[in-house]
């Protein structure tokens, strides 16, 4: 609608009644809505960029005692296209898995391993009750980030190991 009265070509046609000062007022609403998402996205990149997992770092820990009680540490896994087939996150899918139309791999699975996770994110939400606002702190957005940088095979913490680590 704004677009419509702003005259902003491309998705509607210009709205033939607006003023001069209706036009000037949606187009600084679409550019303020622009200029909100990229503070936002500048946020979140900074965010992530704050976020340091090195595997690297020198640790006066035996390695030994650290995969013992963290798993092993690993480089994030690359999709290949077997990964449709051989790994994916539900079982019963690679029972249902057909052909279909060309697409290309990778961003096929990324996309349908994303809505999984966020499918399974979203029901532990519900089960425990945990606000869905919650999603939006900052906190959770670098635990999602340091889980997948962790990779596969990272072991629950159990209630007595959280409530020491807070």
């Amino acid at each position: 609608m704004k677009q419509h009265i702003a005259h902003v070509k491309g998705n509607v046609a210009p709205c033939q009644k607006s003023t001069k000062d209706d036009q000037l007022r949606c187009r600084d609403a679409i550019n303020e809505g622009k200029l909100k998402k990229k503070g936002k996205q500048a946020h979140d990149e900074a965010l992530r960029s704050e976020v340091r997992f090195d595997t690297n770092e020198n640790i006066s820990i035996d390695t030994d005692e650290i995969e013992n009680t963290f798993g092993s540490l690993r480089e994030p896994y690359v999709i290949g296209p077997m990964d449709n087939f051989a790994s994916t996150l539900n079982p019963e899918e690679s029972l249902k898995s057909g052909k279909g139309k060309k697409v290309y791999i990778n961003n096929a699975i990324r996309k349908e391993r994303i809505s999984t996770v966020k499918s399974f994110i979203g029901r532990w939400a519900y089960e425990c009750a945990i606000p869905f606002h919650a999603f939006e702190k900052d906190s959770f957005k670098m635990m999602v980030e340091v889980i997948g940088q962790y990779g596969t095979g990272l072991p629950t913490p159990t209630r007595y190991e959280l409530s020491n680590t807070i």
